[in-house]
């Protein structure tokens, strides 16, 4: 159930050297989902047009102001969409289901980090290359 926030903890951890506490993963897993959403429903429900004083502005003024807030999203939106129709191989949904997972190279760029938070090394050394780094933040549940 919490696998992919053990896995966020896990980055934290090898980040700061200290893993978050319980209460952290209740407030990231539950709590800061739940106040986004309301904080969303309310923005789209209280909305109203831009104004400035008394002056209401036309309303080509809030389509284009929501055209350049939409614009910073578009580019996930296409790359997201040219991913699962030319990269990802399979039916949709394993198409989806791949794409939605993290690649083998994500995570720290140095091997030594790597090897502290239990990523799999990138540049071909082995295990008994990096017996010497200490692994206090992997869960390997």
């Amino acid at each position: 159930m919490f696998a992919g926030l053990d896995r966020f903890l896990d980055d934290i951890c090898a980040m700061t050297g200290s893993r978050p506490s319980f209460i952290w993963k209740i407030m990231w897993y539950l709590i800061t989902p739940d106040c986004i959403k309301v904080l969303i429903f309310f923005g789209f429900w209280t909305f109203t047009p831009a104004q400035y004083g008394t002056y209401v502005f036309p309303e080509w003024a809030n389509i284009l102001g929501w055209c350049m807030t939409g614009s910073s999203l578009l580019c996930t939106v296409v790359y997201a969409v040219y991913f699962l129709i030319f990269k990802a191989e399979g039916f949709p949904l394993q198409r989806l289901r791949d794409a939605a997972k993290p690649s083998p190279e994500w995570g720290p760029a140095l091997d030594v980090d790597r090897a502290t938070a239990g990523y799999p090394l990138l540049h071909n050394k082995t295990t008994s290359d990096n017996e010497a780094y200490q692994n206090v933040c992997f869960n390997a549940n």
